[in-house]
């Protein structure tokens, strides 16, 4: 008899899930949560420590949960996050969970507790019900994503820890990113770098600013100019861009300020390096005849492999995609809107290293990195489903 997932089981995982706040670098309770809740399932959990010491003085775990089958097969890694960014202002529901109909609300109830929940109950039923089976499952829960570097993934792959897989799927809430119906899949992501701009003017009595060289001035005609940048075309992933983010400067009470920083990130696809960026800056800057000397840093990275998360697309047409494509369709009775995610996550450390598809697939739902956040309970429900009929058609299945 096929299995078949019930809104109860769903909701109640999530409901513990959502309950225990969990913002990057505070994580250990729920860490500690998904720990027992696979051991209370009768499948080991290793922990994977780690740390990032000179940057953000963070030390933490991921969470691995290995099965191996009888004999050889496919690898399948399955990811995700148990933080969730930092509350914001503007709640009028419980950001610790609220059910309303066919929404849950709730701090990260869809990026990516919802998404987390699905792969867990996939997991553990496909361990209960399938004693024999081809391949390997790897399913890793991990911390800070939402933080800098994305920093337990980072340490997963750094550190070698998964090794080589041969499908690679992130259940992170493709439908809400994309802002198409459920089912929704992603099969690529554009990348990125943050970097900073140092002004340096002169300083000069605000009565007379001719004397000086104005570092909020020089400030905004670098953001014009940077403005006007003409970004690379990728036939998948659509164009980059660089978006002004913050600045700082202060001349005092009657002063104009002799520096400035401006902070700025940028959306990169293939093709694009830290040095085409770098080269591209320096090209308009020069167009723009700025007065003030300036320096562009790239952020501080706890690695070379943390510099910035590299953009990677991959082609519908690979039989291993379209192996999960039909899956989708034949569980839900729907085809899967097709896309490329527009930012970037943990998912582009794998994406962009390994020799395999790694795809975006997850609930429906609306707030994510913002108030009154929920996910959809039917989508949510539907995503364990197909995760877990993958899991069979892929290993078990001849």
């Amino acid at each position: 008899m096929k299995r078949q997932f019930q809104e109860a089981e769903v909701l109640d995982l999530l409901r513990d899930l959502v309950a225990l706040p969990s913002p990057y670098f505070e994580e250990e309770e729920v860490l500690a949560y998904v720990e027992e809740w696979f051991s209370n399932q009768g499948l080991e959990v290793k922990s994977h420590y780690f740390s990032e010491d000179a940057l953000v003085g963070y030390q933490s775990r991921n969470l691995l949960i290995r099965l191996r089958g009888q004999k050889e097969g496919p690898k399948i890694l399955l990811n995700g996050h148990l933080d969730t960014v930092k509350k914001t202002q503007g709640w009028t529901k419980n950001p610790r969970g609220q059910l309303e109909g066919r929404r849950f609300y709730g701090q990260g109830a869809l990026d990516m507790k919802g998404g987390c929940v699905a792969s867990m109950l996939a997991l553990a039923a496909f361990y209960r019900d399938q004693p024999h089976f081809r391949g390997e499952v790897l399913a890793t829960y991990v911390p800070a994503e939402e933080g800098p570097y994305g920093l337990g993934t980072h340490a997963l792959v750094l550190e070698d820890q998964v090794g080589q897989p041969d499908m690679v799927l992130v259940t992170e809430p493709s439908a809400a990113f994309t802002g198409q119906p459920f089912p929704s899949l992603c099969l690529g992501a554009r990348g990125g770098y943050s970097l900073e701009i140092e002004v340096k003017g002169k300083a000069a009595h605000g009565a007379n600013p001719q004397l000086g060289i104005n570092a909020i001035e020089e400030g905004a005609k670098i953001i014009l100019a940077l403005g006007d940048l003409d970004f690379k075309e990728d036939p998948l992933l659509g164009r980059g861009n660089l978006c002004a983010l913050a600045m700082e400067a202060d001349g005092g009470a009657c002063s104009i300020p002799d520096g400035a920083r401006i902070r700025f990130f940028r959306h990169t696809v293939r093709g694009e390096t830290e040095e085409t960026v770098r080269k591209e800056i320096q090209e308009a800057l020069d167009k723009a005849q700025i007065r003030a000397d300036y320096k562009v840093h790239f952020r501080q990275a706890p690695s070379p492999l943390a510099r910035g998360f590299m953009p990677y697309a991959h082609e519908a047409g690979d039989p291993r995609i379209q192996d999960f494509i039909g899956q989708v369709k034949k569980t839900t009775g729907q085809d899967p809107s097709l896309s490329y995610f527009q930012s970037m996550g943990d998912f582009n450390y794998f994406g962009a290293l390994f020799q395999a598809p790694t795809l975006l697939f997850g609930p429906q739902g609306g707030g994510y990195h913002g108030p009154d956040e929920y996910v959809d309970l039917d989508s949510l429900v539907a995503t364990s489903q197909v995760l877990y009929d993958y899991l069979v058609r892929v290993l078990v299945e001849d």
